[in-house]
């Protein structure tokens, strides 16, 4: 009995194990039947693309050659358009500097300018000298001068609508006994500035910007002082002497030991600043102390007259070839001449070089001189170049 319940129970068993085996059988038929519809989806989904791509083709291949040129044509065009932006830009800007140009231009036409006691209208400016006339002075040198113990100091500017730095150079130079601004018909109220001081002259002229005209009036202007005073200053109005001494001071102490200098020595210093504003009541090296050494700046702007006879300063007065009473030089200690032209903001020096291209005399135009005011960006490609070379120098 034992040996057949074993093998009822081994049997039973055994129809188990088959039971689970055919379960498992049918579970992993299902999954693999499953994973065929899968993938016979797939590629449907396949085959659906390529029917679509084909038809693609086929669309694309339908179109004319000439649709397909038009289309590369349109995009050639596009990159060319892309390319030529800034040319374009580059138009734009010189056409609106031009319109500004006559603009600003028609904007003078009324008064030159107009102070309290003086208007000149364009029409009544032939009565302006072209060049200032200078008197003949037969001047014989002597040792002994007639000005007593004071140190006298004649200033001379030349002028051209510099109301912006005018307040400056007349406050700096307060040590000056006169101040003689020759003037080039400014449009703006650089006269209304200069009549405040007492110890300004007007001399007015009237001509285009010329380096000849210019170099005329600084090699002849103070010839008819030599009498009257111990030295001339012959500057623009941006070139400010300068010793940490103080130049009165300096000459004082060589004339109360009976030195009178033939000319200073002269370092050049293009003083550089961002700011658009400066106030009148302090002086403005004092406000304004970065900048660089620059060579073209070293001018000779101080001399003693009456031991010069000639200045002979060349366009521009950059360079000078002084000529002597005694065929000898005293030259003085060396001072720094402060040029303040990189100063009161980009808009300003863009105005101003717009100005002066307009101005240009034929005689500058000839020998190449001040064509750099023609080119409207080279003042902002200067001034950034200035303010990144710029140190503390005062």
């Amino acid at each position: 009995m034992s040996s057949f319940s074993n093998y009822n129970y081994n049997f039973a068993k055994m129809q188990q194990q088959k039971k689970f085996l055919y379960r498992k059988y049918l579970q992993n038929i299902n999954t693999d039947s499953k994973q065929i519809k899968t993938d016979n989806s797939e590629i449907k989904k396949d085959t659906n693309q390529i029917k679509n791509d084909t038809i693609k083709i086929k669309n694309d291949i339908s179109q004319p050659l000439t649709h397909i040129c038009e289309k590369q044509i349109k995009s050639n065009i596009s990159q060319i358009d892309n390319d030529n932006d800034n040319d374009t830009e580059e138009k734009k800007i010189n056409e609106y500097l031009s319109n500004y140009r006559n603009n600003y231009y028609k904007k003078k036409q009324h008064n030159l300018f107009l102070t309290n006691n003086i208007s000149i209208n364009i029409d009544s400016k032939n009565s302006i000298p072209i060049r200032p006339e200078f008197p003949n002075n037969n001047f014989n040198y002597s040792n002994e001068q007639e000005l007593g113990d004071n140190l006298v100091i004649y200033l001379f500017i030349v002028c051209y609508n510099e109301s912006f730095i005018l307040p400056h150079i007349l406050k700096h130079y307060d040590y000056v006994t006169k101040i003689f601004i020759y003037d080039n018909c400014s449009s703006d109220n650089s006269v209304d500035i200069a009549l405040k001081d007492s110890r300004c002259e007007i001399i007015y002229y009237s001509s285009k910007f010329c380096d000849e005209t210019n170099q005329d009036i600084k090699n002849n202007c103070w010839k008819q002082y030599r009498k009257s005073c111990h030295y001339c200053i012959v500057c623009d109005a941006d070139e400010f002497l300068y010793h940490s001494s103080g130049i009165f001071n300096l000459l004082l102490l060589a004339k109360k030991n009976n030195i009178l200098y033939s000319y200073l020595d002269i370092t050049g210093i293009n003083m550089v600043s961002s700011d658009t504003e400066f106030t009148d009541n302090e002086y403005l090296y004092k406000q304004i102390n970065t900048g660089y050494i620059d060579k073209n700046y070293s001018k000779n702007i101080i001399f003693c007259p009456f031991l010069i006879k000639e200045i002979n300063y060349s366009p521009g007065s950059h360079t000078f070839r002084p000529e002597s009473y005694s065929n000898k030089f005293i030259i003085g200690p060396k001072c720094i001449l402060l040029h303040f032209k990189y100063i009161g903001g980009i808009e300003r020096l863009k105005l101003r070089q717009l100005d002066y291209s307009g101005r240009l005399s034929k005689k500058n135009i000839m020998n190449n001189q001040g064509l750099h005011y023609l080119d409207i960006n080279s003042i902002e490609d200067a001034y950034t170049r200035a303010i990144n070379r710029s140190v503390k120098i005062l």
